[in-house]
Formats: C-alpha cells, sequence, structure tokens
C-alpha cells in the first residue's frame, strides 16, 4: 500500500532528500510556510513514505532530521517526487483555499464556481465547503467573499487583498525564487515543484502575468528594483528583494485592474518627510514607464510603506535609517519600562535595547496605521518558548500603544518580545563572573593597561596579569590556577582554554570577541534566562540593601485548600477550568477570570506548558483577579495541551495576578524549582499535604 504524501509532506521530503545533513524543524517550518507544530506531525507520514522507497528518516534533538539510506534509493526517492500522477498526491483544504482566493485576485471579473472546481481537480461540493471556511477567515482580515450568479470575487481593503495576493506568491513561490520565476506556465513541470498544488499555483502565477499583458513582468520589477537600489547605494538580501517584487507585481496588478490603494493625507503627509519616499518614488515612475500605468500619490505612499518596513534588511551605513522621532522614542521607552516592571528587571539602562525598539517602530508603526498585516511565523515558537517575556511584552504593547494611539497587535509584540529577550541576555551576560589571563609582548606595563581597560568593560571579571611570559610557564600556571581565557596583545599557541588576541589599545572590537568566547553557551530556556536576570537584580538589591525581587515568597502563597491530587480532566480546558475554580471558590478571582485563563488558551495554544509536563496558565490582572494566589493541580491521567516539547501536562499550577509586579518573586522561585526537577516529585505524591511540603522547600 502506497502512503499518500500531502501536498506539505512532498515538500518536506523533497527539502530533506536534497539536503546533506540535519535540517532543523525551525528551517524547515521556515521554507515550507507552516508552523513548527504542524511540520513535526508531517514527519510521522514522512518517515512512512520514505521507509516504503528504502529510505530511514533520522531524528535528533538540538540537532534536526535527516534521510539516511543508498544514492540510489534516495535518485529513485526523488524521481517519484517528480511524477505528481505516481505520488498521489493529496491537496490540503488549507491548499484548496490559498489556490481559490490566488485565482479570485488575479481576475478582474467574478470567477465561477466551475472554473476553479476544474482547476483544483474537485468537485463542485468540494468548492462550495472550502469558500464557506473561507469566508470565515477572510473576515477576520476584513474581507469579504461575494458569491453571485457570475461566479465568486473578494471585496474589502485594498491594503488587505494586497497583502493576500503576496502572502499567496511568498507560500507557494518563495522569496528566493520570486525574482527567477518569469515565463514558467506551470510550476508542477518543475523538478523542484513535485505537488498538485504547486502545479495549480504555477498556472496561477501564468494567469496573473497574462492578467498584466506582460509574460515577462517579474523579471522587469527585479531590474527595476535593482536599478534603484544600486542608485541610492541601498542592498537588500535575495529574500527581502524577492518580497519586494512580490509587493510591487500586486501594485501594478492591482492598479490594472483599476484598483487603487488609498491612504489617509496625515499618514501621506508624514511619509513624505521619511527618506524611503524617494526611493519609492523613483521605483513608482519606473513602475508607471515599463507598464504604462498611472500610480497616484497614495500608491508611492503604499511603496514607501512596504520599503520602511524592510529597513532592518539594509546595511546601517547605507544612511538609510533616518533620526528617531520623539514618538518613537517615547514609545520605546514605555515598552522598556513596563516590561522591565513586569519581569522585576530594569530594562532602562540597556541602550542598545532602546535603540533596536526605535529601529523596528520606525517600521511598524506606519505599517500598522496603515491597517497592512503583520506577520510572524515564528509567534507560536516565542508563545510556547518564552510565555511569561511575551505576556510581559503584549502588556507593555497595549500601555505603549495606548500613548501613541496605535492598537500593537500580538505579532507585533512576538518581535519585539524577542528585543526584550536579546536585552536579557545581555543582563544575564554582566552577572557571570569568570576569570581572565592578560599577556602582554611588550612587557607588564602595558598588560596592566590592558587589564584596566578590560575592568571597566567586565566589572564583574577577574584578571591575572602575566606580563610578557614564555608559553610554557603560561599554561603551566593556567592549568595550576584556572582560568576561562587567555587574553593576549601578541599570537599565542593553542591552550587548555582559549586565547583571543587583542590590540593593547582594547577596541570595541576586541571587547566582543572576548564577550563572544566568554559568554558563548547553547541557548537558555525561559527560566534560566530570567533566573539569571534575578541573581543580576539580587546582586544590585544586597549592593543598595534593598529587596530581591517584589511579592511575598512562593511557601507563602502554597495553601492545601487550593491543592488537588489525582483529577480527572478529558481535556485542557477541563484541567484549566478545574484549577482555576480552585482560585475562584477561595475568593481569589472572579469567574471571569477563569474564563479568561481558558479563552486564552483557545486563543494562543500552549503558551503555558512552561516546563516538561507543567503548565502555568493565568490571566492578566484586569480580568478579574482579586488576590495573589496559587492552586496547584495533578492529574489522573496526562493531557496534550499541544505543546511538542513538553506535552502530556501532568500538573497544572494556575497563577492569580493582581497586578504586574506582586507575584514575580513566587514565580521566580517556582521557574528555578521547575528547571530543577521539581515537576516529577509533586507528580508522585499523594496527598494535598505532601504536594505543599515539595513547594514549599
Amino acid at each position: 500500500m502506497l502512503i499518500q504524501l500531502t501536498s506539505r509532506g512532498a515538500l518536506v521530503v523533497r527539502l530533506l532528500l536534497e539536503t546533506q545533513g540535519p535540517v532543523r524543524v525551525k528551517d524547515i517550518s521556515f521554507r515550507v510556510k507552516a508552523s513548527e507544530r504542524s511540520v513535526r506531525y508531517d514527519l510521522d507520514q514522512v518517515e512512512a513514505w520514505l521507509r516504503e522507497h528504502g529510505l530511514r528518516l533520522r531524528r535528533k534533538p538540538r540537532v534536526g532530521v535527516w534521510v539516511e539510506g543508498s544514492r540510489e534509493a534516495r535518485s529513485r526517492a526523488l524521481a517519484m517526487l517528480g511524477e505528481p500522477d505516481r505520488l498521489r498526491v493529496l491537496m490540503e483544504p488549507e491548499d484548496r483555499s490559498w489556490l481559490m482566493l490566488g485565482w479570485i485576485l488575479c481576475s478582474r471579473s467574478p470567477v465561477p464556481v466551475r472554473t476553479l472546481a476544474a482547476a483544483l481537480g474537485v468537485s463542485r461540493r468540494t468548492v462550495y465547503y472550502d469558500l464557506q471556511r473561507l469566508s470565515s477567515w477572510l473576515r477576520s482580515r476584513g474581507l469579504c467573499l461575494r458569491r453571485g450568479r457570475r461566479g465568486v470575487s473578494l471585496e474589502g481593503d485594498e491594503v488587505q487583498c494586497r497583502s493576500v495576493m503576496v502572502e499567496f506568491l511568498e507560500r507557494y513561490v518563495g522569496n528566493d525564487d520570486l525574482v527567477k520565476v518569469t515565463t514558467t506556465p506551470v510550476l508542477g513541470s518543475s523538478a523542484q515543484s513535485p505537488s498538485r498544488a504547486d502545479s495549480v499555483a504555477g498556472q496561477w502565477l501564468w494567469h496573473l502575468l497574462r492578467e498584466i499583458g506582460d509574460p515577462e513582468a517579474m523579471a522587469k520589477i527585479n531590474a527595476i528594483v535593482n536599478n534603484v537600489l544600486r542608485a541610492f547605494g541601498l542592498r537588500l538580501a535575495t529574500s527581502l528583494r524577492g518580497a519586494l517584487v512580490a509587493h510591487l507585481l500586486a501594485t501594478v496588478v492591482r492598479v490594472k485592474q483599476g484598483r487603487a490603494s488609498h491612504e489617509q493625507r496625515e499618514q501621506l503627509a508624514r511619509l513624505r518627510q521619511r527618506p524611503e519616499w524617494t526611493v519609492a518614488s523613483r521605483i513608482a515612475r519606473a513602475l508607471e514607464e515599463s507598464f504604462g500605468i498611472s500610480l497616484p500619490t497614495p500608491e508611492v505612499g503604499y511603496i514607501a510603506l512596504y520599503l520602511g518596513s524592510q529597513v532592518t534588511g539594509i546595511d546601517a551605513g547605507s544612511g538609510w535609517f533616518a533620526p528617531s522621532q520623539e514618538e518613537l522614542g517615547l514609545c520605546a521607552r514605555v515598552i522598556a519600562e513596563e516590561a522591565g516592571s513586569y519581569l522585576g528587571v530594569n530594562l532602562m539602562q540597556d541602550v542598545e535595547l532602546r535603540s533596536g525598539l526605535v529601529a523596528h517602530l520606525y517600521a511598524s508603526l506606519e505599517k500598522i496605521r496603515a491597517g497592512m498585516p503583520v506577520r510572524n511565523p515564528l509567534l507560536d515558537e516565542i508563545r510556547a518558548r518564552y510565555p511569561i517575556i511575551h505576556s510581559a511584552v503584549r502588556n507593555a504593547c497595549r500601555r505603549a500603544g495606548a500613548v501613541v494611539g496605535v492598537e500593537i497587535p500580538d505579532e507585533e509584540a512576538g518581535w519585539i518580545a524577542l528585543h526584550i529577550g536579546a536585552a536579557l541576555e545581555r543582563l544575564r551576560q554582566r552577572t557571570k563572573r569568570w576569570k581572565g589571563v592578560v599577556v602582554c609582548g611588550s612587557g607588564v606595563g602595558t598588560a596592566h593597561l590592558v587589564r584596566a581597560r578590560l575592568l571597566c568593560e567586565f566589572p564583574n571579571a577577574e584578571f591575572k596579569v602575566l606580563g610578557a611570559v614564555d608559553e610554557e610557564y603560561l599554561w603551566t600556571w593556567v592549568s595550576q590556577n584556572g582560568a576561562d581565557v587567555v587574553i593576549s596583545t601578541v599570537e599565542l599557541r593553542p591552550g587548555v582554554v582559549p586565547v583571543v588576541v587583542v590590540s593593547p589599545f582594547l577596541t570595541t572590537s576586541d571587547v566582543r570577541k572576548i564577550a563572544s568566547v566568554v559568554y558563548a553557551r547553547a541557548t537558555l530556556t525561559e527560566a534560566d534566562l530570567l533566573g539569571g536576570c534575578h541573581a543580576r537584580a539580587a546582586l544590585q538589591a544586597e549592593e543598595s540593601h534593598e529587596q530581591q525581587l517584589v511579592g511575598p515568597p512562593l511557601q507563602d502563597l502554597i495553601d492545601e485548600r487550593r491543592i488537588r491530587v489525582g483529577v480527572r480532566a478529558s481535556n485542557a480546558v477541563e484541567a484549566i477550568r478545574f484549577a482555576g475554580e480552585l482560585l475562584r471558590v477561595d475568593g481569589i478571582v472572579s469567574g471571569k477570570y477563569v474564563d479568561a485563563m481558558v479563552n486564552l488558551y483557545l486563543q494562543l495554544g500552549a503558551y503555558m506548558v512552561v516546563a516538561r509536563g507543567v503548565a502555568l496558565p493565568h490571566a492578566s490582572p484586569e480580568d478579574g483577579a482579586l488576590g495573589l494566589g496559587v492552586a496547584v493541580v495533578t492529574l489522573e491521567r496526562p493531557i496534550n495541551f499541544g505543546s511538542p516539547e513538553n506535552d502530556p501536562v501532568r500538573i497544572v499550577i494556575s497563577f492569580a495576578l493582581p497586578d504586574y509586579s506582586s507575584h514575580l518573586r513566587a514565580l521566580s522561585e517556582l521557574l528555578q524549582m521547575l528547571g530543577q526537577g521539581v515537576g516529577d516529585r509533586v507528580y508522585a505524591c499523594n496527598t494535598a499535604a505532601e504536594v505543599a511540603s515539595v513547594l514549599r522547600v
């Protein structure tokens, strides 16, 4: 019996067969435009298909997945992928929905249902069913699917329509290949696109180019982009250039169809003051000349908005980025203050964070104001791995958005959470105490000069000066006394610890080299990251005789009345609601807070599963928290919450948060205990008293 691959499964198989060595699931998810969770589920199907073809799928945590087998077997499998009829690929409903959208968007007039059915190779009944599902999703994007006698059409905000068109191009052509595609009528005939979905996508792309009336439209747009960027001395990565080509292609198509974008006058006035307006104007003039169209001023604004969103992809030395505006500085400051207060750390002293936020907000605020959707393919992973940091940033964005008059979406909060995470990593690094040996070729005096500069850059480090010594003595001393790194102004042979060669004047580049050696380590978990930052806060507090963290310790919040052992729950919602009810009955939260915890799980997924087998559901203080408290529930049968790394969940610990700071000490202690494996000890308990005893240690 032949295993039937889905279209996405076929893409995963081809990617693995064409790659030598391990591929991370994260990289696969980016290439096939799906979440990591979806890719992990696909791998079971992929493994079975490969087994039928004499190949073996290998998986190794933190390394990746790869295919083992003979070269002949790999070649036969690749040849099979090149023959869709033999492959028996199944098109997923998600693919059918996207492909229908493609046909509808690139057509001047409504598309008959029979046309969609023929293109997709399905019955009209299936098309009607898919259209019903599609309508619900489009409504969330502010778009409306109209069905009439003549066929199906799409109505709504023009910016949203174009964004959907660009999403299609990025999904089925890919940014890296977009600038290479010109006149290929059927992508499925290419050896790189084996599935039925890709074949239909190729037909859609060909139909789009016919709509423009120029089969070489993408090649022309790519040439325009290259010429303009070169004229302004700007550089874009291939993937970013491909995305820009997609946006410009959507602009040309929609304008030719008589559908122009409309920016608000106030926003156009702001955009005219930004440096990307000049670049956008040059691109607009070139498009008018190449395609015989007229682009009104709002269309130049649309191009400028997209260019602004790509500012981080351009070299900082190009002069592209304008000085920060007062609004951007205020928004960045509010985010840093609010997130730092929530997490119990001081982020305001991190100049790199403030400047990074200003650069990020420079592009995103105007994009949000224009209604351009923010896409974040990493959002699920950010929620799952860094739930507390993401929660802190989400609340900070609410405050910052209110200050500048913009509602910052959760996707944008996810990107900002990465900035906050990087700042926390820098903060944690400053807590590390390490030992360095300073060696100088010109004598002890210069070595002491280097040591003085090092102490300014690394105040928590300890430095021993050996001066100008022979290498044998140096490595003997290091072996006997210990050190983390040798810092030398001359080249040395490798020894028992790393050697970093620096200038006697210790430049900024030298400092970075040293930091990359002494702070190099595997990616931290959220518990490690916050624990390290709180340790820094404790060190500062000890020096200033202040309390380490706000709020009572965890042991003060543990109450046997709010502990249940061996609870029966059939799903995650029941488990969360049971834990929440323990808080409600004790008068710590209202029923609204319990509902909010459940709704957050339904909306955000398994972000609350913070450790192996442990979930920490909670909601915002304004959702009905009346006091500070904790409820602990162990489950009779473990339940899958949807976390590939930490399922199944055996313990549910619900938090009630009356404000954004009083829980930090207890939460920090709990995260530290979970990192030390306390979850296994709690689950082994038979009574509430035993659980309380374990958590009060």
